[in-house]
């Protein structure tokens, strides 16, 4: 809003109040710090050190804070700490232990494995033999392997007792 002959007259294009969205904290170098500090020591008239206070946008308090921290260590007082948790140092085994441990659970994969085959193998083996209720005479028509790995049939005749393989030759 400005005024022209005593009229206010309102200006469409400039907002009549500017707010800032979110205010965010001021932060302050340490050569900035210790330029203000030097500054404010060298002012001796009265009111010299309110004038800079206002010049640069301070308060009192800062002043007091920052010649705290000088006190404590120019260095140390003034320069800015990092935030958050301290670091943790790097352990020079961990690399060489987590190899390990991926090593480690390889080999109990590849023996979990091995042992699922054994117990495969054993339970096809128990599925492959036959029941105890069968006879020799009951097995007669099941084909059978010869010691020369041929398919053979097993003849059983009753009267000898004799296992007559058909390949030739009798065992007893």
């Amino acid at each position: 809003m400005s005024t022209q002959r005593g009229v206010a007259v309102l200006r469409p294009d400039v907002p009549e109040v500017e707010v800032v969205a979110k205010a965010s904290r001021r932060r302050f170098s340490a050569e900035y710090k210790r330029k203000i500090l030097r500054e404010a020591d060298a002012c001796a008239a009265p009111g010299a050190i309110g004038a800079l206070l206002r010049r640069e946008g301070l308060y009192s308090s800062h002043l007091t804070t920052w010649r705290g921290q000088r006190e404590r260590g120019e260095l140390a007082g003034l320069t800015p700490k990092k935030r958050g948790p301290a670091p943790q140092p790097k352990n020079p085994l961990a690399a060489k232990v987590a190899a390990l441990e991926r090593e480690v659970t390889r080999y109990k994969v590849r023996a979990e494995r091995a042992e699922a085959l054994v117990d495969l193998q054993k339970n096809h083996r128990a599925r492959r033999t036959r029941p105890s209720c069968w006879t020799r005479n009951s097995l007669a028509g099941y084909p059978r392997i010869a010691p020369g790995g041929v398919a053979v049939d097993l003849l059983v005749t009753s009267r000898t007792r004799k296992k007559t393989w058909s390949g030739g030759g009798v065992r007893t």
